[in-house]
């Protein structure tokens, strides 16, 4: 099955007090109409200080889902970085102790 991905979209989710809580490209899967992740992507602490950045790589199957890839930087509450993942697949392969996700 090839996979045409017609439009990527940007998705915000936010706080119920407000601020973006995250953020990230995605597309809609044409069998399912899913939210697929696949670009960047950004979360934020409540006060607006990045969390952490990323990026996503959407898959044809459903079932495929999404995986992380790429470098993945984390920070503190007081938006200076306190840690950093390389992933490929999905599954991170340097870097990766210390982390909780």
């Amino acid at each position: 099955m090839v996979l045409h991905i017609a439009e990527i979209e940007v998705w915000e989710e936010t706080y119920e007090a407000g601020g973006i809580k995250e953020e990230y490209q995605y597309f809609t899967h044409p069998e399912g109409q899913q939210k697929i992740k696949h670009g960047w992507y950004r979360s934020y602490y409540p006060d607006g200080t990045p969390q952490s950045t990323g990026a996503y790589r959407g898959r044809g199957k459903i079932s495929a889902g999404e995986k992380r890839y790429g470098r993945w930087v984390y920070f503190d509450i007081h938006g200076r970085e306190s840690d950093e993942d390389i992933w490929r697949n999905g599954e991170c392969v340097e870097r990766c102790e210390g982390d909780e996700i």
